[in-house]
Parts: structure tokens; C-alpha cells; sequence
């Protein structure tokens, strides 16, 4: 939906502009989504302390009253600490932001009608099941790093 013009910086300490730019580059200069969707829903997987969230929609309710109105905020949440953090900062925004646990909780709100949106998330890379290597110049070697579980505590390991 965003398309060839969108902006996206996205940084967990984000403020003002920054929170800004996926607005502006999603909805355009217009604020008009394309066609006649029923429900326009943002879904921010892990949102931290919710200072990104709070800009976004701070910029939705200035510049495009309309949108904002008819939106739905969601935040997929699985830590009950940051879900307190994140409902401090968004107090402001009363219902429009709703808390899940986990994505697959999303299917039950859905509305039969269908929605149209943007789900991001700050640190997908970073949650990407991926293995980890570097490279040992000493040994001129490339080596996995990983996790070892021992009795009762987990240490990193090569």
C-alpha cells in the first residue's frame, strides 16, 4: 500500500518527525487511501515504550482528522511491563489503541468486510531466526556463535 514514495526511518527513540515520515509516505500528501476500503488498521508488532505509536497518530489526528477518526491502532504486545509503558504513553488516544499478545490473536477483531493497513514492526530483522557467524582473524575462520544451556544458567558461546 505504500508504495514507490514511502519513507521509512524507523528507531525505537523516535520523536516528532521521525514517527511522521510512515504516515506522509503511506496515506501520501492526500491522506486518501486507494479505493473504498471499510477499515484502515496500523498494526505495530513490538512497540516498546509506544513513543513511535504516539507520533504516528499524534500526526494521523493533525493531518488527516478523517483517517484518524476511522482507524484502528493496533499493538501486538507480548510483555505485560511494555504494554503498561505503551498505554501510559498513548493514553491520549483513548480507544483507538488495542493491545493483542501475540499477531494470530488479530484474526478474531477482524471484521468479515476485510481491512486495509500497514503491519511493521521496529526490530523484524532482529527476530529473524537466522545463525549467527563471524570470523576469527586469528584462526582465519569463519565460526557460529550460539547459545548453550547449562544447569541452571545460559552463556554465549563460539
Amino acid at each position: 500500500m505504500a508504495g514507490s514514495r514511502a519513507t521509512w526511518e524507523v528507531r525505537m527513540e523516535a520523536t516528532g518527525k521521525t514517527g511522521a515520515r510512515p504516515g506522509r509516505g503511506a496515506w501520501g500528501e492526500k491522506g486518501e487511501v486507494p479505493g473504498e476500503k471499510p477499515k484502515t488498521w496500523i498494526v505495530e508488532a513490538g512497540a516498546h515504550d509506544g513513543r513511535l505509536a504516539n507520533d504516528i497518530l499524534a500526526w494521523l489526528r493533525e493531518r488527516r482528522p478523517g483517517l484518524f477518526r476511522e482507524m484502528e491502532y493496533w499493538i501486538v504486545e507480548p510483555s505485560a511491563q511494555r504494554q503498561k509503558w505503551q498505554e501510559k504513553t498513548l493514553a491520549p488516544f483513548g480507544d483507538r489503541v488495542r493491545w493483542v499478545t501475540q499477531l494470530s490473536d488479530l484474526t478474531n477483531p477482524l471484521p468479515s468486510s476485510g481491512v486495509c493497513g500497514i503491519i511493521f514492526s521496529n526490530e523484524l530483522l532482529d527476530a529473524m531466526p537466522v545463525h549467527r557467524v563471524g570470523w576469527d582473524a586469528r584462526k582465519h575462520e569463519w565460526f557460529e556463535w550460539g547459545w548453550a544451556c547449562r544447569t541452571e544458567s545460559v552463556s554465549g558461546q563460539e
